[in-house]
Parts: structure tokens; sequence; C-alpha cells
């Protein structure tokens, strides 16, 4: 089912909480209250369950639980080292098949379960990917996932991930597009780097719907990609009248921001 609520995430603006079950009359529910006297200035969010994953910046990682929209409370912060520069961040659940009947989707889980496995893929910027296992968050604190050599050797600036099940793409500015192994979320495993020219190496922001990949370049504007170690096509490109540095796929319409 569809949420009646929409989530904003606004910089120095905070996190905003909107009612949208009647779209051309959307009410502002709640504007985040400051944590420890701070506001929360969130770039990015990510949303499963009963939490909110806020993108901080500097401030890292806030998660939040919003199960009450006007009353939506930080659970913990995960800071990521050396330096957190978190940009965006892409969180999955999935269950362990050992504890599921012959042929369930490990996927296919609803995060409240207590079988549920949670783990946040954090775009942490100049300092690269982060993954932490964040199962039962409320009650532990979450644990840093150790990487192999190859995703920690990235070059350039993760500036955005997108989970698609087994695979994980991560956009990184200066350098393109890279995909992981998730088969089991928990352990990532580097598998390639999907050979763009050089003129859409600049990555923002990325979706990924079906065999598609839907890639904000900043200046280069948004790409559309059909996805391919060897030979990516280029389906699609639209200038940017500025700098293309986030967007939304729904249906059949993306909807990106620019400035």
């Amino acid at each position: 089912r569809t949420s009646p609520y929409a989530f904003q995430g606004l910089g120095e603006e905070g996190l905003k909480i909107f009612d949208i079950s009647r779209p051309i009359s959307s009410t502002l529910v709640k504007v985040m209250d400051p944590v420890e006297g701070a506001r929360i200035n969130p770039v990015g969010i990510s949303l499963l369950g009963d939490y909110a994953y806020l993108a901080g910046g500097e401030q890292g990682v806030h998660v939040v639980n919003v199960l009450d929209k006007n009353i939506p409370t930080e659970i913990v912060r995960i800071i990521p080292g050396p330096e957190p520069d978190v940009r965006n961040l892409s969180v999955v659940a999935y269950t362990n098949p050992a504890y599921q009947a012959a042929g369930q989707d490990p996927f296919q889980v609803d995060p409240r379960s207590p079988f549920a496995q949670l783990f946040a893929y954090v775009a942490n910027g100049q300092y690269g990917l982060r993954v932490y296992d964040i199962s039962n968050v409320k009650d532990r604190q979450p644990v840093e996932i150790p990487l192999d050599e190859a995703t920690q050797a990235i070059p350039g600036v993760v500036m955005d991930v997108a989970i698609d099940r087994d695979r994980a793409y991560l956009a990184v500015d200066g350098s393109g597009v890279f995909v992981l192994d998730t088969t089991n979320p928990g352990h990532p495993k580097y598998l390639g780097y999907i050979n763009l020219s050089a003129s859409v190496n600049k990555a923002s922001s990325l979706v990924k719907r079906g065999g598609l990949i839907y890639l904000a370049g900043l200046e280069n504007g948004l790409q559309i990609l059909r996805d391919s170690f060897t030979a990516p096509e280029l389906l699609a490109q639209f200038a940017a009248p500025a700098a293309m540095q986030n967007m939304v796929v729904q249906a059949e319409y993306v909807y990106a921001v620019d400035g």
C-alpha cells in the first residue's frame, strides 16, 4: 500500500514530513525538532519499515523512528570513518535462506520480522562506501561490515548507492558506475565497473529499474543506460540547465533536482 506521507530532506531546513493523502492540498505534519540542540540537516533519505535513514553529510547517518509521524525520534547516529561525508544511502532487508521455506525469496521480507536482517549501504563521499548491519537498531549499535580490497580501492567520490536485489550500483563522481554482488547483503563482493565514456563519468545520483540505469550526471544532465558490464548502451540523454543532482523514478516519469 502506498504511504500517505512524503519525507523531504532540505539540508539546513531539516526533515519535513507531509501528509499527501490529498496531493493537491498536501499539509505539513512535522518539521523534526533539533537533536541535542543541533538541527538535523539531511541531504538524502532512505525509508524502510518504521524508520527513516537520513544522509546528513558531516553529521553522518541519522536513524529516525517515524512510526508516529508527529514525533519523529532519533534512535542512533552512525558516524562513518575515517570521517563522515555522507551523500546518500540505501537500506535493504534480507532473510538468511536457512530461516526460510525452500524457494522463498530472501529479499521479500517484512523489515519488522524478527528474522529480517537489515543493512545500510552508505555513500560516504570522498571516503568511499561503508556498509553496516543495522538489524535491531533499537536494541543494539550498528556493526560495520568489512569490504574487500577492490571495493575499498574504488576511485572517486561515492555519491549514491542503489540496491536492486542481488546487485548494488555505486554512482561515483569522477569514475562512473561500479557494481557489487549483494546476493548476501552482509557479505558484498566487488563485481566490476560499467565502462562509460569519460563524458558520462560524472555521477551524483543513480536509480536502477529493471534492466535500466538512470544516472544523474551533474552538468552532464540525465543519462538512461541499458545495464551491461561489457557494452552499456546509452538509450537517452537529457541536458541539465545547471547541474542535475538528484532524482526519483516513479512509473514512467523521472523527477529530477537541477541546480
